[in-house]
């Protein structure tokens, strides 16, 4: 409803175009190889897991998007975001209502004390890693772009594995005590999926500047610096 809302808010004032941040959960069926994932593929919803309904009303959103792409002429910039890589202090979600370490925040936090680091599962299993100033990136891109738009998937044009991730860490983040790294085959690997990226590139001029050491070099200096302390508070505020 707020989303009818804000189109038809838009579509009084004469504003006929939109940005809209949309979820890969529409393309989990896809997940589970390194196939680049085409931005135009059908669109579809997780039928029984915490984020179903998050999923069907993003989708809904979509939708609406491109009825009133149709109908006004509204120019729609439909971008498909993987997780966005930024530091802020609270290093836990939710599952399922229940309290939980954000993954890699779990690993990062380990690192720091040196404790020994776990390779779960695949340790080839690769994932796409956004960081925020890419993200930036490609909504200005959207912004100056005149044409009408369409679905646009974000990704980071250099995917990494877990290995990787977990090595990177281990480097950028563990004191002077090293931590060992060990391998767990028997335990779940990481969701792999890798998305394309050329549709982005050839229509909005989208070019990724972080690659994944850059982002994690910038994420301890914010961890460090904290500079959003008025706004999300410190990290001890949280554990």
């Amino acid at each position: 409803m707020d989303a009818y809302n804000v189109l038809e808010w838009m579509r009084e004032i004469g504003c006929k175009k939109i940005v809209f941040a949309q979820s890969i959960a529409d393309i989990l069926y896809k997940f589970g190889t390194t196939e680049p994932i085409d931005d135009d593929v059908e669109r579809k919803f997780p039928l029984a897991t915490d984020h179903s309904v998050y999923s069907i009303c993003k989708n809904t959103v979509v939708n609406l998007i491109e009825h009133y792409h149709a109908q006004y002429g509204f120019q729609r910039f439909i971008v498909r975001l993987p997780t966005i890589y930024v530091y802020q202090p609270n290093p836990f979600y939710n599952v399922d209502g229940e309290k939980r370490w954000i993954g890699y925040r779990y690993i990062i936090d380990q690192a720091i004390k040196g404790n020994t680091l776990e390779v779960w599962g695949n340790p080839s299993s690769t994932k796409e890693m956004v960081y925020i100033g890419d993200f930036v990136n490609m909504m200005e891109c959207c912004i100056k772009a005149e044409h009408d738009g369409g679905i646009y998937n974000m990704g980071c044009d250099h995917p990494v594995s877990i290995e990787y991730q977990i090595r990177k860490i281990a480097e950028i983040f563990n004191g002077d005590k090293k931590s060992d790294i060990v391998y767990k085959p028997e335990k779940p690997s990481s969701p792999q999926f890798v998305l394309s990226i050329e549709k982005s590139r050839r229509e909005l001029g989208y070019k990724p500047k972080y690659d994944f050491e850059t982002m994690m070099k910038c994420f301890k200096h914010d961890m460090e610096t904290e500079p959003m302390t008025k706004i999300w508070g410190k990290k001890e505020d949280y554990m």
